[in-house]
C-alpha cells in the first residue's frame, strides 16, 4: 500500500496486521497462556493455516502414501497363504480394483493439484482401503478374520498418524471402517462372539490411541503456525515503529512536509548529482508574509491551519518528483529545483506566488494584500565539488530579503556568477 505525503511523495507504508485479524491474535495469545489450543481458528486465520499445514507436510505425506500403496500391493503375496483357494477371487479385487486406483493416485500426488487436494485424496484413499478390506473379507472365508484384524488396526494408525490427516478427516475415516466391519462381521457374514469382541476391542483401543496422537500433533502444528504468526505480527509492529520514527524524524508534523533536517539531506544529494551531470541547480526560498501580524490577529490555531493551507498549495505547484519542498523553520520554505535554469526557477516562482494568492485567505493585518501572499527568493547555479549548498540556500536568502524589502507579495532572482 502507498500513500502520498504532502509533498506528493509517494510513502510506503507497512500494514502491520496485513495478514491476521488483531481481535484473532488476542484470542490465540489468551488459549496460548492458558495452555491449550482449540483445533479452529476464525474463517480467515483456518485457511491461512490449512495452506501453511499443506505446504509443510506436502512431501512427507506424498512419502507416505507412496509406502502404504506399495505395502497394499505386498500385502497381496500374504493372500496366497491366508485365502488359500480364494485367491485368485481375491486378487481379482486386490488388482483389479486396486491397481486402477493405485496409479489414478499416484498421478494425484505427483500433479499440480496435489498440494490444494492431498487432505482429500488422503481421506479418500484410506476410505478405500477400508472399502477394499471388507471386501476382500466378504469374498473370502472365515478362517481369514481374525488374522487380516490386524489391517484395520494399522489402517487407524495409518489415517491418525502417519498420514497426518486433520482430527475430523481421521476420526471420520476411523468411524466409518468401524461401521463397515461391524456391518460384514455382524450382518452380512455373522463371526463368533470373539471375533467381534476381539475387533472391537483392539480396534477401538488403536483409535483412541491414534487419535490422541493425532489430536497434540496436529495442536502442536497448530501452536508453531501462532507462534510463527506472533512473530511476523511483533516484526510488523516493529517495522510500523520504525517507519514512524523515521517519518517523525524527516517529517514536519503539521504541515507534512519534509523537515528542515531531510531537505538538508536533499539538497546535498542533489548538489552531488548536479556536479555529476553538469546540470543547473535551482533554489526556492519562500516566506509568508506578514505572517506573524497573521498570527497576533487571528490566534495560532488560525496560523496554523493557514500554514497547512499554504504548504498544500506549495506542494502541488510542483508536480516533478525530483522536486522536493520543505518546512525550513516558522513560516519559511524551501523548495529544491534540480536541473532547473534560472529563468525556469522565476517562471515558477511566479506561479506559486499566483498560486497562494489565489486561495483566497483573508489577511486584514497584511501591507501588501488583503490575501496571505508570498515572498519568494530565487537562486540558481552548476554546483562544483569545491563548494557546497549552503552558499546557494545564502542566494536565495538574499534574494527573498531583497523580495520583502520591496513591497512583498513578489520574487526576486539573485544570479551569481557560476561556482
Amino acid at each position: 500500500m502507498k500513500n502520498k505525503n504532502t509533498n506528493g511523495e509517494k510513502v510506503a507504508t507497512e500494514e502491520p496486521y496485513a495478514d491476521l485479524i488483531s481481535e484473532e491474535i488476542k484470542k490465540l495469545e489468551a488459549v496460548d497462556q492458558r495452555g491449550g489450543l482449540r483445533l479452529r481458528f476464525s474463517a480467515r486465520l483456518e485457511r491461512q493455516f490449512q495452506d501453511y499445514y499443506a505446504k509443510t507436510f506436502k512431501n512427507y505425506r506424498r512419502a507416505s502414501m507412496m509406502l502404504a500403496l506399495l505395502v497394499i500391493g505386498a500385502v497381496g503375496l500374504l493372500d496366497l497363504v491366508v485365502f488359500g483357494e480364494y485367491w485368485k477371487t481375491i486378487a481379482m479385487v486386490r488388482y483389479g480394483l486396486g491397481l486402477p486406483f493405485v496409479l489414478i493416485v499416484s498421478l494425484f500426488i505427483f500433479s499440480k493439484h496435489y498440494e490444494r487436494l492431498q487432505q482429500v485424496i488422503v481421506t479418500n484413499c484410506c476410505l478405500f482401503i477400508s472399502f477394499t478390506a471388507t471386501v476382500l473379507l466378504l469374498l473370502g472365508p472365515d478362517s481369514a478374520y481374525p488374522l487380516y484384524l490386524a489391517a484395520y488396526v494399522l489402517l487407524a494408525l495409518f489415517a491418525g498418524t502417519i498420514a497426518r490427516l486433520a482430527f475430523k478427516r481421521a476420526a471420520m475415516v476411523m468411524f466409518l471402517t468401524s461401521v463397515g466391519f461391524n456391518l460384514l462381521i455382524l450382518w452380512w457374514r455373522p463371526q463368533s462372539v470373539e471375533v467381534v469382541a476381539s475387533y472391537n476391542a483392539y480396534f477401538t483401543c488403536g483409535a483412541f490411541m491414534a487419535l490422541a496422537a493425532n489430536y497434540y500433533m496436529e495442536m502442536s502444528i497448530r501452536r508453531e503456525f501462532v507462534q510463527q504468526k506472533m512473530i511476523r505480527l511483533e516484526r510488523n509492529q516493529l517495522k510500523d515503529l520504525n517507519a514512524q520514527l523515521q517519518r517523525m524524524a524527516t517529517i514536519d508534523p503539521l504541515t507534512g512536509l519534509n523537515n528542515r533536517r531531510q531537505m538538508e539531506n536533499n539538497l546535498e544529494a542533489e548538489w552531488r548529482r548536479a556536479d555529476r551531470n553538469k546540470t543547473s541547480l535551482s533554489l526556492l526560498m519562500v516566506d509568508i508574509d506578514a505572517f506573524k501580524k497573521y498570527n497576533d490577529g487571528y490566534g495560532h490555531q488560525a496560523g496554523d491551519a493557514c500554514l497547512e493551507k499554504v504548504a498544500r498549495c506549495i506542494a502541488d505547484s510542483f508536480k516533478r518528483s525530483a522536486d522536493s519542498v520543505a518546512r525550513y523553520g516558522g513560516e519559511e520554505f524551501i523548495v529544491i529545483l534540480p536541473d532547473t535554469e534560472s529563468e525556469q526557477a522565476a517562471q515558477l516562482a511566479l506561479t506559486l506566488c499566483q498560486n497562494v494568492q489565489n486561495l483566497g485567505i483573508k489577511h486584514d493585518y497584511s501591507d501588501s494584500a488583503p490575501e496571505v501572499t508570498l515572498s519568494v527568493g530565487v537562486a540558481t547555479c552548476k554546483p562544483t565539488i569545491d563548494q557546497n549548498w549552503e552558499a546557494l540556500v545564502g542566494w536565495a536568502d538574499e534574494a527573498l530579503y531583497e523580495a520583502k524589502e520591496t513591497g512583498r507579495n513578489r520574487y526576486r532572482v539573485y544570479s551569481p556568477v557560476e561556482l
